[in-house]
């Protein structure tokens, strides 16, 4: 029961409140005005509620265009994987499979290249929106799509991007069978999915 005596402190005085004491829907839409990135990492380092705060929006959409910072995100949620509970969407479809700098982080974690995205997603149970290049994930078993998305992820969304199947816009005919039995396998491990594109 809420006592007047209680919330006064000891001088009769209401107690200061801090910027943590806010419910953390209010911090979030505080902290989601932040302009640039680089903002939401100075938020992350003021405390530890604000560091968790902070993370749930630096990690929540995920693109990796630029192959430099692809490296490092992916090795950080590697070493971290418990900040994969912040991502709702990954995209990794201009991350390239062949790269001197993918080979070498995937070499430093003893992994192969196209092993990467699937083990910085590993605890990524919130992710409902997945875009990957096909040639990764093609072999579905040896990479460990597959194990990842039998797992506890309810995909809405997924994007198979197929840049190196087509030629003109066409299907490369030798490998359509395989191209059309990992969508099977896909949509089977995943029945939680509405929207598919092929592109």
């Amino acid at each position: 029961m809420f006592s007047i005596k209680s919330y006064l402190d000891k001088e009769g005085q209401k107690p200061s409140e801090t910027l943590e004491d806010l419910p953390v829907e209010v911090l979030l839409n505080i902290i989601e005005s932040a302009d640039s990135i680089s903002a939401l990492h100075s938020v992350s380092s003021v405390s530890r509620h604000l560091h968790d705060v902070a993370n749930s929006l630096l990690y929540r959409h995920i693109e990796l265009a630029d192959v430099h910072r692809a490296i490092f995100l992916i090795s950080t949620l590697i070493d971290n994987p418990e900040l994969g509970r912040y991502i709702k969407s990954f995209d990794c479809s201009a991350l390239p499979s062949r790269c001197r700098f993918v080979n070498f982080i995937a070499n430093s974690f003893d992994l192969r290249p196209s092993e990467l995205a699937v083990h910085a997603l590993r605890k990524a149970v919130g992710l409902t929106s997945l875009v990957v290049a096909v040639d990764v994930v093609l072999d579905l078993n040896s990479t460990g799509w597959l194990k990842l998305l039998e797992g506890t992820i309810e995909l809405r969304k997924l994007v198979l991007w197929g840049r190196n199947l087509s030629h003109e816009g066409r299907v490369d005919t030798s490998r359509r069978a395989e191209w059309t039995a990992m969508i099977v396998d896909v949509l089977k491990a995943q029945p939680s999915i509405v929207e598919l594109e092929i592109k």
